[in-house]
């Protein structure tokens, strides 16, 4: 009997910011530098979902490749293939990009619960974008009750589509979806005017992945530097899903997703996402006691 012969994986060389990175063949520019520790601004990409490529945030320059600046997120890394993440070119997209993002954008990240880990707040910082040329007046929309649970705000949105790829991808639910096109662009429940009307499992996944406070906890009113995170084990079930519990002057607030970690990746259940309100119930023990 012959033995089973072992499949070597191909591998691949190039070069990002002149270091060399070995990887498989296949992976995309953004996680080849992400494993040689390189950071590539994003919007729209998300772990374990498959490449958007919609928002050109993780813009890279390929040398001597016609046009040069092409998406990381959906871009393999090639044989001999010389890649720079911050060129001047590069730098000059990104400030153009994030100058049309924020024509539109609600400038209210005072009030904004995502204010403080907002994708789009960091990046429009480090990319040194202080004055818009391209301003206008911009549209009003109240905000839209998808559920007791979730509030959608229209002009926080940059249609990324991470929530209905989350809801489609990882939960295999599809119960937002996206509507129309330019301006009038939207996200909502699939099929009926809230999510009561769907198939939704009110895992919370689509507040999770939002990179700019358009999708909202309607429960939650704190800003991130307020509260204290300890990671934990979610005791719902016997899963064992990694998650961190933040809470505030004694009280938890809210669970969030450490993305790439534990045996869930980051991704959660109703259970994990809303269960901890348990912990701070009116019937709950507050102190040991003894069975007769």
């Amino acid at each position: 009997m012959v033995a089973p012969t072992r499949t070597e994986q191909k591998m691949v060389t190039g070069k990002i910011n002149n270091l060399d990175v070995t990887v498989p063949a296949g992976t995309t520019i953004l996680d080849a530098a992400r494993m040689a520790g390189i950071e590539v601004p994003n919007l729209c990409y998300q772990p374990l979902m498959r490449a958007w490529g919609s928002c050109r945030i993780c813009t890279v320059q390929i040398l001597g490749k016609r046009g040069g600046l092409i998406e990381s997120c959906a871009t393999p890394l090639g044989e001999g293939m010389e890649v720079l993440t911050h060129s001047p070119e590069v730098m000059e997209s990104r400030q153009f990009i994030l100058q049309m993002y924020l024509i539109d954008h609600a400038l209210d990240c005072p009030t904004c619960d995502k204010s403080g880990e907002c994708y789009l707040q960091d990046n429009t910082y480090l990319h040194n974008v202080n004055a818009n040329p391209y301003r206008r007046p911009k549209f009003n929309q109240s905000y839209v009750h998808f559920s007791e649970l979730i509030d959608y705000k229209w002009d926080r949105c940059i249609m990324c589509n991470r929530c209905t790829r989350v809801c489609d991808e990882m939960i295999g639910v599809t119960a937002i979806e996206s509507e129309f096109r330019s301006l009038e662009a939207t996200i909502a429940p699939a099929y009926g005017e809230d999510l009561t009307e769907t198939n939704c499992t009110h895992c919370g996944m689509c507040i999770a992945v939002c990179p700019v406070g358009a999708l909202t906890d309607r429960h939650f009113g704190h800003h991130p530097w307020e509260l204290d995170a300890t990671e934990t084990i979610c005791g719902f079930c016997d899963v064992g899903c990694t998650l961190n519990v933040e809470a505030n002057r004694g009280l938890v607030r809210r669970t969030t997703h450490l993305w790439e970690r534990g045996v869930n990746h980051g991704y959660t259940c109703e259970f994990g996402r809303w269960g901890y309100e348990q912990v701070q119930h009116q019937d709950r023990l507050s102190y040991p006691v003894v069975r007769d």
